[in-house]
């Protein structure tokens, strides 16, 4: 009996091929283009060896050069599971789900690749337009701030600059935008657009006196434009600076249309700051 046991029994090595014969086998398929081939064994060796992540990667590659595209990040994602610090897989899941979606497993993936790898800038900055699209404008600034970190580019750190500070804008964080745009003045001292955002901001936060050298640089550009002219004028009443607001006051007034709505409104303003200038006379004779 147990003679005839004996002879039922196979060994290990002759009954299935060990890991390393299986990988062996399939990498010269591979090589030689059998992609068929190399499928219909990989397959057949899953049955016993399920957990083996190598063997799902090389099917998994073999898939997606033969197109069939849903088979391939399946077995990809079954190699996660198995191995989850497979860089290689993580990587190449990341940038399937980024480019076809769901965005939210793209951001996943992602977020685990930075986690073991604080250094990769290619996930930071993935990161920050994934977040960006979803219209997570917290996190996207997050990731550009380390961005700015790494980077040594000069025209690099202008564009991440931009981006950042209109991220900035868009969560509503003016102080933070007008920090970042001020830095970016600072290098581009007559760029129009820039002064025009700055002098927005400044006004939003209250920072008078800067709001009111950006409005004065910028009519120093364009010339004296009403609505810039206007908010000089009431920028020199806050800060009670009552010469300038005559000034400021007689050249909006010299601007304005007379049938204006709000002509004799400004005159009044007018008057307001002759009296707080101790120029009494002056509102007399206006008045008359």
């Amino acid at each position: 009996m147990a003679s005839s046991l004996k002879g039922m029994q196979k060994g290990p090595t002759e009954a299935e091929p060990d890991f390393e014969d299986v990988i062996e086998h399939c990498t010269k398929l591979y090589e030689q283009g059998m992609h068929a081939e190399l499928q219909r064994y990989a397959q057949r060796k899953l049955v016993n060896q399920f957990n083996n992540a190598a063997l799902r990667k090389i099917l998994a590659k073999s898939l997606w050069e033969t197109e069939n595209e849903q088979m391939a990040i399946m077995h990809y994602e079954a190699v996660l599971k198995i191995t989850p610090l497979d860089m290689e897989t993580l990587e190449f899941l990341a940038g399937y789900y980024s480019e076809h979606g769901p965005k939210s497993r793209a951001i996943d993936l992602y977020e685990k690749i930075y986690s073991y790898e604080p250094g990769n800038i290619n996930a930071v900055e993935t990161l920050a337009e994934l977040y960006e699209e979803i219209g997570n404008y917290s996190k996207s600034a997050d990731m550009y701030k380390l961005m700015l970190d790494a980077e040594i580019d000069e025209t690099r750190i202008t564009e991440l600059k931009y981006n950042l500070a209109e991220l900035y804008a868009k969560i509503g964080d003016n102080v933070n935008a007008f920090n970042v745009y001020n830095e970016i003045y600072k290098n581009d001292p007559e760029n129009l657009e820039i002064l025009m955002i700055l002098a927005d901001l400044a006004y939003k936060n209250k920072y008078w006196k800067d709001c009111l050298n950006f409005y004065l640089k910028i009519t120093s550009i364009v010339g004296d434009d009403f609505e810039i002219v206007e908010k000089i004028a009431q920028i020199y009443v806050t800060l009670e600076q009552w010469d300038k607001a005559v000034e400021a006051y007689r050249k909006l007034i010299s601007l304005e249309d007379k049938s204006s709505s709000n002509y004799l409104y400004h005159q009044n303003e007018l008057c307001n700051a002759l009296l707080k200038n101790n120029q009494g006379q002056e509102v007399v004779t206006l008045l008359n």
